[in-house]
């Protein structure tokens, strides 16, 4: 069965502006919807692909070049097919943005995670509201970034600025009108002018008046008349708007405009509960941005300071450097340092909009190195430290005769050996994939690797191997405290047990949102499910990097020794009458001794 539309339509070329203003009434030439598709675009998977799309929120058609641009949003690009291709599910060329990469305003070659409406002029230029960014971007037909034509990036109510862009409309003398969302007005922008003009609303007023808009969305200019369609979205007004361009009020309000939208074509682009998503989408990138930025610059800080002063107190302390486990601590320091200049550094970068792994294959490559081989170093020594403190503890002699320094600095050279080697595939099979313009994987059997060291290598086996053979240790010390007092120093044991909280509180939590995205990686998921994992995946990595940043504070905490050391080498203080501060290696009360 078929569907009958029997609204009047103007025959003009709806999407090139074109200034015929007859009507026709469709229904007296037979034309009727048709119940079954004839093509489409998409697999009908979300997902990356070049024949894929991930929520696609608006559309243009081009009938001079016969193209169709859809606007991706899921994926954060523009993508033009051909209509001459009749096939479905055909492949497309990304014409704006790149794709799964977002960027803020500083960025010329990139969107935020709201593109919706388009536009393509007769010479096939481009235009997008990048809603997020505040502002209307142009993109020459073959450009591989974009120019500001509306707005400056930022928020606000003056008039060189777009609040929210919605639907936009390019007339012939390339003026561009720009539907604000959250100002509830339209401007018009000539070309190459810094600031528009008011043409329709009260800036920042919402109403049912005559003289307001209310969340103006779509919109549809009719050059010959200038006559202007504005669709109010807001649920309390419904209303399409014909507003003369120039004059101060509405010509006509059309009421219902659920039922009579299909009228008038807002760039093809609908969204439910456009503001309730809106508003979440755009509170979690910001809040996740901010939160990457400033809590990563606190972990830095602390961090470089905190293994900083690791590094000083177990080189220079004779007990310290010559205890295996604090060999251990000594050696993760310097490399915890190293991973948090490097890494840290580069993710706050990324929430100032900055990713040099995306322009940068050298980087790419380098900086997944670095990421790979820094962090199995690091992550390595707590896991042997504790091992140290089972052996330290075990009542049999054999068992700890092999805690020995000497052996401690054969197993961190065959260790760092390793390590080094294992991260050479990073170096080899990352690289900036052409498609997506960012840094991936370029080989599928690496991939494996990747999620191997993803959930194992990274978190679930340091996790399992600190928490088991601190249980075996905890045992040891109460099945026979007697011989553990004798043969362990009991706050280098502390220091040891508590570095397996910190451990285990840090890396547990990633490895579960990691467990997760792993699980649902093959479901379709709508953009809003898609930001707030992403969300909580920044907040987990950058949880993650606790580890590596709060193993100073955790001996601070949990040692008398270490906090003295920290008061006698770094702030040089001790009491008047105090002439050695430094305690034997064995923490006994029979071998403590304080000179007076």
């Amino acid at each position: 069965m078929n569907y009958v539309s029997c609204h009047p339509l103007r025959t003009s070329d709806l999407m090139t502006g074109s200034t015929a203003a007859s009507l026709v009434n469709p229904c007296s030439n037979g034309i009727y919807w048709n119940v079954t598709r004839t093509q489409f675009w998409g697999t009908g998977t979300s997902n990356i692909g070049l024949n894929q799309l991930s929520s696609p929120t608006g559309l243009f058609i081009d009938i001079a070049n016969n193209n169709l641009y859809i606007a991706d949003g899921g994926n954060y690009r523009v993508i033009r097919h051909s209509l001459s291709v009749t096939t479905n599910a055909p492949n497309g060329t990304i014409v704006a943005g790149i794709t799964n990469v977002t960027g803020n305003s500083s960025f010329s070659d990139r969107f935020s995670t709201a593109i919706r409406y388009l536009y393509v002029d007769g010479s096939q230029n481009l235009y997008v509201s990048d809603t997020y960014n505040n502002r209307v971007m142009r993109w020459a037909n073959g450009a591989s970034s974009g120019v500001m034509v509306a707005g400056n990036g930022s928020f606000g109510s003056s008039l060189n600025q777009v609040y929210y862009p919605y639907g936009i409309w390019v007339d012939s003398g390339l003026n561009i009108f720009v539907a604000e969302y959250q100002l509830h007005r339209v401007t018009k922008w000539a070309p190459g002018a810094t600031a528009g003009v008011l043409v329709a609303g009260v800036a920042g007023s919402s109403g049912n008046t005559t003289d307001k808009l209310a969340s103006p969305s779509g919109i549809y200019y009719d050059e010959s008349n200038q006559d202007l369609y504005i669709a109010n979205s807001a649920t309390a007004t419904s209303t399409v708007m014909k507003w003369r361009v120039g004059a101060a009020t509405v010509i006509k309000s059309i009421s219902n405009l659920r039922l009579l939208s299909s009228r008038f074509p807002k760039n093809i682009s609908h969204s439910l509960d456009l503001k309730k998503i809106n508003h979440i989408i755009m509170s979690l990138t910001y809040i996740g941005q901010q939160i990457t930025i400033y809590g990563g610059f606190c972990f830095l800080v602390t961090g470089v300071f905190g293994n900083a002063i690791n590094v000083c107190i177990f080189s220079t302390i004779r007990s310290y450097r010559t205890n295996p486990s604090t060999f251990y601590f000594f050696v993760g320091s310097i490399f915890n340092i190293a991973y948090i200049m490097i890494n840290l550094t580069s993710r706050i970068a990324t929430g100032y909009g900055i990713d040099l792994t995306r322009t940068s294959s050298s980087w790419c490559k380098a900086r997944n190195y670095f990421l790979y081989t820094l962090a199995m170093i690091a992550l390595t020594c707590p896991c042997m430290a504790m091992i140290d403190q089972f052996l330290v503890t075990s009542r049999y002699v054999k068992l700890r005769s092999l805690s020995n320094i000497r052996w401690a600095h054969r197993l961190v050279g065959i260790m760092t050996i390793i390590w080094i080697l294992l991260g050479i595939p990073p170096a080899l099979f990352y690289d900036i994939s052409l498609i997506k313009k960012t840094c991936l994987i370029t080989n599928n059997i690496f991939g494996v690797y990747r999620s191997i060291f993803l959930l194992g290598l990274l978190t679930t086996i340091p996790a399992t191997i600190t928490s088991l053979f601190g249980y075996l240790t905890y045992r040891n010390i109460h099945s026979i405290r007697a011989l553990a007092n004798q043969h362990a120093d009991q706050q280098i044991l502390r220091m040891t047990l508590f570095q397996v909280v910190l451990v285990n509180a840090c890396l547990i939590p990633y490895a579960s949102i990691v467990t997760y995205s792993y699980i649902t990686e093959n479901e379709t998921k709508d953009t809003t499910r898609i930001m707030r994992e992403s969300f909580v995946m920044s907040l987990f990595a950058l949880w993650n990097y606790g580890y590596y940043a709060g193993t100073c504070y955790v001996f601070f905490i949990s040692s008398q020794k270490f906090r003295r050391a920290i008061r006698d080498r770094i702030l040089f203080w001790r009491p008047a009458n105090q002439i050695n501060t430094v305690l034997p290696m064995c923490d006994t009360v029979s071998q403590k001794r304080t000179i007076t």
